[in-house]
C-alpha cells in the first residue's frame, strides 16, 4: 500500500480550489450579486439566460434617484480567463457603450472598463 505524503494532499487540495475557483468564475457565481462602485453607488448583477445584466439598486443624491431600478449593463458574457464582455448604457441618456469586467482572483472586487471612442473609463467595484 502507498502512503500518501502531507506535500501531496496538499498540492491536490489546492489544485482542487484552484479548479473549484476558475470553475465558478466561467459560469459567473463570482460575478452575481451586489456590488459597491467606486463613488458608493450599489449595483447588482444578475444571471439573464446565458448572460448577466445589471442594474442600479441606490443613488448617492438625490438627482440620482432615477436611475435606481434601472438597467445599466446587459449581455454580459464570459469571455477568457476572467473577463466578462457586454454593453454598458449610460442611465442618464440610455447611450450605449462596450463594457469588460474582470473579476479579481479572490472574487472580492472586479475591474471595469468602459470604451467610448478613443477613450476608456475605468473603475474598481467591491463585492458586498
Amino acid at each position: 500500500m502507498k502512503i500518501i505524503k502531507n506535500s501531496q494532499i496538499g498540492i491536490l487540495a489546492m489544485i482542487l480550489a484552484i479548479s473549484t475557483q476558475l470553475y465558478a468564475q466561467k459560469n459567473g457565481e463570482t460575478l452575481v450579486g451586489k456590488w459597491q462602485t467606486e463613488d458608493k453607488t450599489i449595483v447588482e448583477i444578475f444571471k439573464t439566460g446565458n448572460s448577466f445584466s445589471i442594474k442600479q439598486m441606490s443613488a448617492i443624491n438625490e438627482k440620482e434617484k432615477v436611475n435606481i431600478g434601472k438597467t445599466i449593463g446587459k449581455e454580459f458574457a464570459f469571455s477568457e480567463n476572467t473577463d466578462y464582455k457586454g454593453i454598458v448604457i449610460d442611465p442618464s441618456n440610455n447611450k450605449e457603450y462596450k463594457g469588460l469586467f474582470t473579476v479579481a482572483a479572490d472574487g472580492k472586487s472586479l475591474k471595469l472598463k468602459v470604451r467610448w471612442g478613443f477613450i476608456n473609463f475605468n473603475e474598481t467595484w467591491k463585492k458586498i
